[in-house]
């Protein structure tokens, strides 16, 4: 799904995604800003980060992963753009 929206994967990779080697969608590396459009053109923040050995839902496990979205909301909600720290 995140190659055919054209959300790039987040380096170091666990694995290479052929979806994104496919769909010419490249690794990004963090901090991560801006860097997708939305419909209307808007400038979005889009990435995925994978975790090797740790399931679905590892933002809610992974001490990195936490601190990660909690500045990408903190800068979301301070109105200063999405960003995406280095783990």
């Amino acid at each position: 799904m995140a190659a055919c929206a054209g959300v790039p994967q987040l380096t170091p990779l666990v694995r290479t995604s052929l979806p994104h080697v496919l769909a010419n969608v490249v690794p990004v590396t963090a901090p991560v800003r801006d860097d997708a459009s939305s419909e209307t053109g808007a400038k979005v923040t889009a990435v995925f980060r994978q975790f090797a050995d740790a399931g679905h839902y590892p933002v809610f496990d992974d001490p990195s992963a936490r601190g990660q979205w909690r500045v990408f909301f903190e800068q979301l909600l301070r109105g200063s753009g999405a960003v995406v720290p280095a783990p």
